[in-house]
């Protein structure tokens, strides 16, 4: 079964001020529920994952569970930036996932996405949030196996 739901936010929340990449945050997210295969959903994500967009992530992912996934694709190419906060977000959907048996893979990072990853990882609590390989055809084989 396959389904489509879009969901986009471009105004930002709270604004702030610059980042160090000089842009403002609370830019634009678009979150894409783009295919379901049995307990196996592919989420797209475009835009700018941070304080004032996670909430829609928050939003799309939170009720998968519910529906039965228990592995999750996020594809992240069109991801341009990403914070702590959604990191974190994405961090406790995987742990969620992980203890019904399956896990959030995130495909086709940035250089800053993988980089954010190791940080997270290295100085702080946060569970691991797998990434995918390039390679589309061995994505399937990389995703956590349930029970």
């Amino acid at each position: 079964m396959a389904s489509s739901i879009e969901f986009s936010r471009t105004q930002p929340l709270n604004p702030s001020g610059p980042r160090p990449d000089g842009e403002r945050p609370g830019g634009n997210l678009s979150v894409r529920l783009a295919a379901v295969d049995g307990d196996l959903a592919v989420v797209k994500v475009d835009g700018e994952l941070d304080l004032s967009t996670v909430a829609l992530l928050e939003a799309v992912l939170a009720p998968l569970p519910g529906r039965g996934i228990r592995h999750l694709l996020l594809a992240a190419e069109g991801l341009r930036f990403c914070d702590a906060t959604g990191f974190r977000a994405l961090a406790e959907v995987h742990a969620a996932l992980a203890a019904a048996g399956g896990g959030l893979v995130v495909a086709d990072p940035s250089p800053a996405l993988r980089r954010l990853t190791w940080l997270m990882q290295r100085f702080s609590a946060a569970p691991a949030v797998p990434t995918a390989p390039a390679d589309p055809h061995e994505r399937r084989a990389r995703l956590p196996s349930g029970p």
